[in-house]
C-alpha cells in the first residue's frame, strides 16, 4: 500500500511538469501537499501502538477569562476528581442567583423600547435558563438538594417550582444579588431611568457571579470535575463579556 501510494505521488509530480508554465506552480504545490499527506499517513499507519500518546492520565482545563491564561488541573485514573461540597454549594447557590437575573430580564419588555437592551435581556434569559436546567440536572444526579426553579425552566422530575414572590424576597442573598429594595426600584422605574438602573444592577449581579466562580476555584478541589469546570468557566467568560458590553451601553447615559 505504501509503495503504490508513493508511486502515485511521483506520477503526479511528473505529470505536473508537462503542464503549461502558468499551471505548473499551483499543480506542483498541490502535488507536493499530496506527497506530504501520503507520507505522513503511511508513517502513521506503520506506528506501533506503544508509540501512541499516553492517555492514562487526565486533566481538567479551566479556560481563562479574556486576557487571562488557562488553568490546568492534573489527575490520574486512581485519583480522578470527584464532586466536592464546594461544587454542590456552587450549583445550589448559582441557581437562585441566575433566577433573580431572569426576574430582572422579565421586566425589560414592558418598561423600555430600547432594542439593544431587549436583545441583551433575551441573551441573558436564554443562557441562564439553560444553565439553571443543567445545574438542576447535575444536582439531582448527585443526590443533592435542588433549589426551587423558575416555572419557565424545565428541571428534573420532581424539582420544586419557585414561588414568584421570591422575585421580591429572594430566599438567599449571594454575591451581587439585588436586595428587596433594589428590586423594587427596578420594578417601579420606566424608560431611560429603568434602562440605566437595569444596566447598573445587572453589572453588579454579573460581578457577583464571577466572584462565586472564583470562590469555587479557590476552594479545596473545587471545580475540578469536567461538568462543573465547564459550566463555571462558561459562566465566567460569558459574564465578563456581557459586563464589557453593558459598560459600553451605560456610558451613553453619562
Amino acid at each position: 500500500m505504501r509503495c503504490s501510494s508513493v508511486v502515485f505521488a511521483v506520477m503526479l509530480l511528473i505529470g505536473s511538469s508537462l503542464l503549461p508554465a502558468t499551471a505548473q506552480k499551483s499543480t506542483s504545490d498541490d502535488a507536493d501537499r499530496v506527497v506530504r499527506t501520503i507520507i505522513v499517513s503511511d508513517t502513521s499507519s506503520d506506528a506501533k501502538p506503544e508509540a501512541a500518546a499516553d492517555t492514562s492520565g487526565a486533566a481538567t482545563v479551566r479556560p481563562g477569562a479574556p486576557g487571562e491564561v488557562s488553568r490546568r488541573y492534573e489527575s490520574t485514573p486512581d485519583a480522578a476528581p470527584e464532586a466536592t461540597a464546594a461544587d454542590i454549594r456552587f450549583m445550589q447557590h448559582m441557581i437562585p442567583h441566575h433566577a433573580q437575573a431572569l426576574d430582572m430580564t422579565a421586566l425589560v419588555e414592558e418598561r423600555t423600547d430600547n432594542e439593544s437592551l431587549h436583545q441583551l435581556a433575551r441573551r441573558i434569559e436564554l443562557a441562564q435558563s439553560d444553565e439553571i436546567a443543567q445545574m438542576a440536572g447535575w444536582l439531582a444526579a448527585h443526590d443533592a438538594e435542588v433549589p426551587p426553579l423558575p416555572a419557565a425552566v424545565e428541571g428534573p422530575d420532581g424539582a420544586p417550582v419557585r414561588d414568584p414572590s421570591h422575585a421580591m424576597h429572594p430566599p438567599m442573598q449571594m454575591e451581587g444579588m439585588l436586595s428587596a429594595d433594589q428590586m423594587q426600584q427596578l420594578v417601579e422605574a420606566e424608560g431611560a431611568t429603568f434602562e440605566r438602573l437595569f444596566l447598573e444592577f445587572m453589572i453588579m449581579h454579573h460581578e457577583g457571579a464571577i466572584t462565586m466562580v472564583e470562590t469555587l476555584y479557590a476552594s479545596d478541589r473545587g471545580g475540578q470535575t469536567s461538568t462543573v469546570n465547564a459550566l463555571a468557566s462558561h459562566i465566567e467568560s460569558a459574564q465578563v463579556t456581557e459586563i464589557a458590553r453593558m459598560q459600553q451601553m451605560l456610558a451613553a447615559y453619562e
